[in-house]
């Protein structure tokens, strides 16, 4: 499970190659996956042109808001978060005793 693996520090990086840099060849689709693990590893490199991200005009709508909370990095289950299981989830988990007719 690639999720559990990042929540517990582990790097997931797909071996996928992007197409918004344009590439020519097969040799700059490997370049660019290269140059994404060396930057992922903090070793410096001269391989494509890295993304700056995307530059927002102040007269857009969107502009100064914050955005949303990544779901991928939020705890799947609420004992992750520290509250407690809630009611339908420990019945659902309660086991039947003798003569339980649930």
């Amino acid at each position: 499970n690639m999720l559990r693996l990042a929540r517990l520090g582990g790097i997931v990086l797909p071996a996928a190659p992007g197409f918004y840099h344009g590439p020519k060849s097969i040799e700059d689709l490997v370049e660019h996956l290269v140059g994404k693990l060396l930057d992922r590893l903090g070793v410096e490199h001269s391989l494509g042109k890295r993304w700056s991200g995307l530059h927002v005009p102040d007269s857009d709508p969107g502009a100064g808001i914050a955005p949303p909370p990544d779901p991928m990095l939020a705890p799947a289950r609420p004992e992750e978060r520290g509250a407690a299981p809630s009611a339908g989830r420990a019945q659902a988990e309660r086991k039947p005793e003798v003569g339980d007719s649930r």
